[in-house]
């Protein structure tokens, strides 16, 4: 999605809501850019929603 190796993504636990979504929190490495976290959100399906920027930092 944001053109980033794989090698430069780190994902940690995964935490399911009472209404069995899923968030996922994850750090990319953008070199230069810095480390950036995101939030990607599955339904309770584990069908993508989407992604987030955690902070405004991590908006891109």
């Amino acid at each position: 999605m944001f053109k980033t190796e794989p090698q430069y993504v780190t994902t940690r636990e995964r935490m399911v809501a009472a209404d069995g979504s899923t968030t996922i929190d994850v750090t990319v490495d953008r070199g230069n850019e810095g480390v950036k976290t995101y939030k990607c959100r599955l339904d309770a399906g584990n069908r993508f929603i989407d992604v987030i920027a955690s902070t405004s930092e991590g908006a891109l």
